[in-house]
């Protein structure tokens, strides 16, 4: 009776062991996939700053595409405030909007 009882807690001790294991390792991964996620937000802004500065410093925009820029930069600013507001576990407000500025 008693290695019955020592065996079941020594297997549940490894299933223990495992579970803990198996967290970290899914808590690690998903760490990951947010940092990735970050650099991909940021990437992107940063390519639709380049494209965006490179159309409107060539000098062959017209004259409603200036004002277009304009209203979308400010247009994009209020959307990402509004989004900030709603999301509780944000503090700060994205900088997306600063990379397109």
């Amino acid at each position: 009776m008693e290695d019955a009882l020592r065996a079941r807690i020594v297997e549940l001790e490894q299933e223990l062991r495992d579970t803990k294991a198996r967290a970290r390792l899914e808590r690690a991964a998903l760490k990951a996939e947010m940092r990735a996620e970050l650099v991909d937000r940021q990437a992107n802004a940063a390519r639709v700053a380049d494209r965006q500065r490179a159309l409107f410093e060539r000098g062959v925009a017209q004259s409603g595409q200036l004002q277009a820029s304009e209203r979308a930069k400010a247009s994009a600013g209020y959307i990402e405030a509004a989004l900030t507001t709603l999301c509780p576990f944000s503090v700060a407000q994205p900088g997306g909007c600063n990379e397109l500025a």
